[in-house]
């Protein structure tokens, strides 16, 4: 499986909760995947997503760190050097996510929820 789907499969196996992360595992790796995930930014995702790793803030230095962009329409996994960069190309539009290559970072926008950009960050043990 190609590098951009195991960057995100590591982010779903803590960020979303059980059956979510069931289905997306079994689909991601195909075309139609791709389409049910980027599908599920619009509006599914957001209530997919453990509560528990909502932060109000991005963490300090995860700006500069490389990502990949997941939204529809476009390059699944597209790779940036910084968090900054893709922010900038999806800043004024909605229904995608940003995943640090660590897989420990994320910010996510649903459609119709522009100013409610969510961070999702690991949280130690």
């Amino acid at each position: 499986m190609a590098a951009d789907y195991e960057i995100l499969l590591r982010f779903i196996d803590w960020a979303v909760v059980k059956n979510a992360r069931q289905r997306y595992r079994a689909v991601l790796g195909t075309k139609h995947g791709e389409a049910v995930f980027t599908g599920a930014l619009c509006h599914k995702f957001e209530s997919q997503v453990r509560t528990q790793i909502i932060v109000p803030n991005r963490p300090i230095g995860s700006w500069d760190r490389p990502c990949r962009l997941y939204r529809a329409g476009h390059d699944f996994g597209k790779r940036f050097d910084s968090i900054n960069e893709a922010y900038e190309v999806v800043e004024m539009s909605d229904s995608w996510l940003i995943v640090a290559e660590e897989s420990d970072y994320g910010l996510h926008r649903a459609e119709t929820y522009f100013d409610s950009t969510q961070h999702l960050a690991r949280r130690s043990p």
